[in-house]
């Protein structure tokens, strides 16, 4: 999995229902290319859980993937990732929606993924 856009938050929350036999890691990488342990064998658990991926926060691009060295495996029946990317730096950016007015907003991706997005409005507060 790939995500892409401002700095996250916090680390990445992960709720899975795995099956898992031998030493199966959740890994995440900054490139695709080199890859870092966020969850180890011994924290998988079978049935389902929540995790956060560890050393996820604050980065902009993030893959994740299962991995199962030889000899393990890893059934994974649902996965929902969740997080908050921190969009202050284009606080100037955002547009205004006054009280009683309603605003509509653009969402792009690719694949053929669901996803779920739930956002949250409150007023904004300038210095004085």
């Amino acid at each position: 999995y790939k995500f892409q856009g401002h700095p996250l938050k916090d680390d990445i929350e992960l709720i899975a229902t795995i099956s898992k036999s031998g030493s199966p890691q959740i890994q995440f990488s900054i490139d695709g290319a080199n890859w870092q342990t966020a969850i180890t064998a011994g924290e998988i658990e079978n049935g389902t859980k929540k995790y956060y991926l560890t050393g996820t926060e604050k980065l902009q691009t993030v893959y994740v993937r299962f991995y199962s060295p030889v000899g393990s495996s890893m059934t994974i029946q649902d996965v929902s990732f969740i997080f908050d990317r921190d969009i202050s730096s284009q606080s100037d950016q955002i547009p205004l929606c006054p009280a009683q007015e309603s605003r509509k907003i653009r969402v792009e991706g690719s694949g053929s993924a669901r996803a779920k997005l739930q956002t949250t409005f409150r007023s904004r507060w300038y210095a004085q």
